[in-house]
């Protein structure tokens, strides 16, 4: 299971996709509609649909989070 920590919030990545891959006119709301995913986050040139694990308590973080802050 993929994970990524962003505004202090947790999420489970369900799909990535490269955004080289998709026509210039692609819709992130069909998307992330289409994955059933609550947020669709963007980091070097890929594409995240995540779901927000709601319950999650961040205690600590081992790593750096998804947009390094």
């Amino acid at each position: 299971m993929n994970l990524i920590v962003f505004q202090d919030k947790l999420y489970h990545v369900k799909r990535t996709v490269l955004e080289s891959k998709l026509r210039p006119d692609f819709n992130n709301d069909t998307f992330r509609q289409w994955t059933r995913t609550d947020i669709i986050l963007r980091k070097d040139g890929v594409m995240y649909a995540c779901e927000l694990i709601a319950d999650a308590v961040i205690e600590s973080e081992t790593s750096e989070n998804f947009f390094g802050e």
